[in-house]
């Protein structure tokens, strides 16, 4: 153990047990040291634990921060100074034990009302500009107007219950054909995924509620419509036979995620004199990257193949979720949790910052390149509800699902094995 690991664990040990003169020279000694950036940033994190004084405690809280900017214990702490997150809420995530009643704090985020785009506070405060179309608007009409949708601060949202609950529903149904479990307005209504008339009351779980959902702009005749010309652009014949189409919401969850792959290149002089030893040059930097929106379906009920359409749709169309849309169609209570979904959008943004490549060019020799596995922090997260029509049909003796996009019509249908051979031939 070197001894600057030595002075920290020494620091942190007295700071546990109460000796606060002493943990604080430890850790002074530890800054002095030139110690590493993760090891600054838990002797900051310490400090403000420390700390007796609010501003004090924030600044060494955002001096971690700038330090370890995907630091998830600095950031709930720092929520919890800024009053959105409770220290009695939160939950260790290994021994939680899902309570009656989660809540969810709220960060708000603004949509332009000319392009969609999102919207930002200019440098005077006291207004939004948008990002793309550059449209002004005072955030007092802004808020009046409607036009902030919710997302979670995904940190905080982990480090409670709602992060580890699958939510509050006042009326759910389940279908006794295929035990799909429906939020409704209505007393009654036909199973959207199987078709089925059998749909009874059941007691309403403890679910996380929606922050948002894009409505439906494609009617049940359209929809019907492009399920008929997507399957007779697959089956060739008239052996088929198409059904009625059904509407629903279906939940996915979108995340905010901030990636950053660290990259160092060794350059070797080109320009040498003969005789002299060559001079090496180390150019270091990471590649950042920004991926907004990034969407997880939130239903195990689609067969595999059919989930890529939950990524079909225009996600500035969102707006703030109303329950009184469910008098139409009914929505369907998401079964994959936020914590569970995070390590999904996790891994396709890890998977995309696989292949950013270092920005550098020092030269025509580089004698050793080497590039850090991402890093990946998960900013913010919301709950959509996104409108779906869901129509079978039956070829050869065998019935078949499709999804219609309740926005714009696309159509995604499961193939017949003999038809999906045939495709893949046409292909090759």
């Amino acid at each position: 153990m070197t001894r600057l690991q030595s002075l920290l664990e020494e620091g942190i040990t007295a700071a546990r047990h109460g000796d606060e003169s002493h943990s604080r020279l430890c850790f002074r000694q530890v800054l002095l040291d030139q110690a590493s950036h993760a090891q600054q940033a838990l002797v900051h994190f310490w400090l403000a634990q420390l700390s007796h004084d609010e501003a004090e405690k924030r600044e060494h809280l955002e001096t971690a921060l700038a330090l370890e900017p995907q630091n998830a214990r600095i950031r709930q702490m720092l929520a919890v100074l800024d009053g959105k997150l409770k220290p009695d809420a939160m939950v260790d995530a290994d021994a939680f034990k899902p309570p009656d009643a989660p809540q969810s704090p709220r960060a708000w985020r603004f949509v332009c009302p000319q392009c969609g785009a999102r919207m930002q506070f200019d440098a005077s405060g006291n207004s939004l500009a948008c990002d793309y179309c550059g449209h002004h608007m005072p955030v007092l009409r802004a808020l009046e107007s409607g036009m902030n949708i919710a997302e979670q601060d995904f940190t905080v949202g982990l480090a409670t219950a709602a992060g580890h609950t699958t939510g509050d529903a006042s009326r759910t149904l389940k279908c006794q054909g295929c035990q799909a479990v429906l939020v409704s307005r209505q007393h009654s209504l036909t199973c959207p995924y199987c078709g089925s008339h059998h749909v009874m009351d059941v007691p309403a779980p403890t679910i996380a509620p929606p922050q948002v959902m894009i409505l439906f702009t494609v009617v049940a005749q359209d929809a019907r419509r492009a399920l008929q010309a997507w399957v007779d652009s697959k089956v060739i014949g008239s052996a088929y036979q198409t059904s009625r189409v059904r509407a629903v919401y279906l939940p996915a969850w979108t995340f905010d995620i901030v990636t950053e792959r660290p990259w160092r290149v060794m350059n070797l002089d080109s320009s040498q004199v003969p005789g002299m030893t060559p001079t090496m040059t180390t150019y270091e930097g990471s590649e950042s990257d920004f991926q907004d929106d990034i969407v997880v379906p939130a239903t195990h009920r689609l067969p595999f193949a059919l989930l890529p359409a939950f990524e079909d749709f225009n996600l500035t169309a969102l707006t703030i979720y109303d329950d009184a849309c469910l008098a139409n169609h009914p929505a369907a209570l998401h079964t994959l949790t936020l914590a569970e979904a995070s390590l999904v959008a996790r891994r396709k943004a890890y998977q995309s910052a696989e292949k950013l490549t270092p920005s550098v060019s020092a030269g025509n020799r580089f004698s050793d390149v080497k590039i850090a596995p991402p890093k990946v922090s998960v900013l913010s997260y919301k709950l959509a509800l996104l409108p779906f029509w869901i129509g079978n049909y039956r070829y050869k003796g065998k019935v078949y699902l499709a999804v219609i996009n309740g926005q714009h019509g696309k159509v995604r249908g499961e193939l017949p094995p003999g038809l999906l051979e045939k495709a893949l031939g046409k292909v090759l």
